[in-house]
């Protein structure tokens, strides 16, 4: 599937898209490119928002057209292959219960309900992950337990204004709000449902898929390191090289590809704090 020609586009970013020659659309996109100038983290220091038309690679009049542009058309560089996996994952998946044998926090957060239009994406990154890093499942399931919480957090809104809207709409004589919930979740074991979700709500699909491809990246990198350090830990904090990960609790915000300062706690009691970059 095309990513210019479907109704993912909406998904494409600034950089992505054509601009259009339309004079309308440079007028209509005045209004909006004026309320983005003043979003707080514009406004405070206007050179924040010269380096997002920078980064961008636009200049102002074209920044403006985008923003008006009814339409989105893709450059012909634009590489769509999040979409094509995005969309081959929810096929293979499959109609089936929302569940993994060996994830499981992926589980508890199945039964709250808002990852679930998302998780054989979700399921598909941590296997990745245990497949490239050869760590036990078990742990893996630790670094992805606070990953799990992140996109939960960026998929509430969404999942709970289609529960809204789908209640609404339905002329239900069911008044238990646990079993319209539940009826609402499970829906999404049909890989049809799942696939019109993405179709609703295509910006949120990427963002999910960005996040996962990221934490992936750098869960992969972090567990080389730590593999490769073993003898050092041992050596400078006492750490054994058989001691397994507990818990892990990100410090502060994420930077450079997704990466944050982790603290790790192990299965012997023992704790340590990652920073990605050298602190040389």
């Amino acid at each position: 599937m095309s990513l210019a020609e479907s109704e993912f586009s909406s998904a494409l970013y600034l950089s992505e898209r054509e601009v259009s020659i339309e004079p309308l659309s440079f007028f209509r996109g005045r209004k909006k490119f004026k309320a983005w100038k003043n979003l707080a983290g514009f406004r405070l220091n206007r050179l924040n928002f010269q380096t997002r038309l920078v980064i961008a690679d636009l200049q102002p009049w074209q920044f403006c057209t985008l923003l008006g542009q009814r339409t989105c058309q893709a450059r012909e560089s634009v590489d769509s292959s999040w979409l094509a996996n995005c969309i081959k994952l929810n096929e293979e998946f499959g109609f089936g219960e929302a569940s993994s044998d060996s994830f499981p926090s992926l589980n508890e957060y199945l039964d709250r309900g808002l990852v679930n239009p998302f998780w054989p994406i979700i399921h598909n990154a941590a296997v990745t992950v245990q497949k490239n890093s050869k760590r036990s499942y078990r742990e893996v399931d630790v670094m992805l337990r606070a990953q799990l919480g992140v996109i939960e957090q960026l998929t509430r809104r969404a999942v709970i204004l289609k529960l809204h809207v789908e209640t609404t709409l339905n002329d239900s004589s069911e008044v238990d709000e646990t079993a319209i919930f539940r009826k609402f979740v499970d829906a999404f074991q049909n890989p049809e449902v799942r696939l019109n979700f993405f179709r609703a709500y295509p910006v949120l699909l990427r963002s999910v898929h960005a996040k996962l491809e990221s934490w992936v990246s750098t869960t992969e990198e972090f567990l080389a390191r730590l593999e490769n350090d073993k003898a050092s830990l041992h050596a400078t904090f006492g750490l054994s090289e058989t001691a397994v990960i507990e818990r892990v609790v990100s410090a502060g915000d994420t930077h450079n590809n997704g990466r944050s300062v982790l603290i790790l706690f192990f299965d012997n009691g023992s704790a340590i704090v990652y920073k990605p970059r050298s602190v040389d």
